[in-house]
């Protein structure tokens, strides 16, 4: 496979080197592909989008976009300038106002809202932050967790949880 620059529009089996398109989405990327609308199955590299970023299943490197991005599986980073979501995060996911995910190993972070619906393990940051299960600080106003009883739930500016051993 060799390096190329390809303006296209709908869809795209592979890129290698740089894709640009108005809206298209792109089996495999190994490089930089962008556009107004960006999607993408595979990503080694950037998948960058002005409106939408989206990466339904592995991101090696980073899935960015002004608007909204979201992805599943993610090595690397997944950020948003509104919102960012993303299902597995070994790396950072962030949104500038909301921030969600299901599982972390690293940092997720939310201008307003960050969320962790199952495991973190790492730091969660944002104006409220929530985190299901994991081994985690949380920096925040409101820091919310999901397990124990209601007065260890909850605590002003920063929050601290330890996964209980079996």
């Amino acid at each position: 496979m060799k390096f190329s620059i390809k303006l296209y529009c709908g869809n795209k089996e592979e890129i290698c080197g740089i894709g640009l398109a108005p809206c298209g989405a792109v089996e495999k990327v190994k490089g930089f592909n962008g556009g107004v609308i960006s999607g993408a199955e595979y990503v080694d590299g950037v998948n960058f989008g002005v409106l939408v970023a989206a990466t339904t299943r592995k991101v090696k490197g980073g899935n960015v976009c002004l608007v909204a991005a979201g992805a599943d599986d993610v090595e690397g980073f997944n950020a948003g300038g509104f919102a960012a979501s993303a299902t597995y995060v070994r790396g950072f996911n962030g949104g500038g106002i909301v921030g969600g995910a299901t599982h972390v190993n690293g940092v997720n972070f939310g201008g307003l809202a960050s969320l962790v619906l199952e495991e973190l393990n790492g730091l969660e940051i944002g104006v409220i932050t929530y985190a299901n299960d994991g081994n985690y600080l949380q920096l925040g106003l409101l820091n919310f967790r999901g397990t124990g009883p209601w007065y260890k739930r909850f605590s002003p500016l920063i929050g601290y949880h330890r996964k209980k051993s079996k």
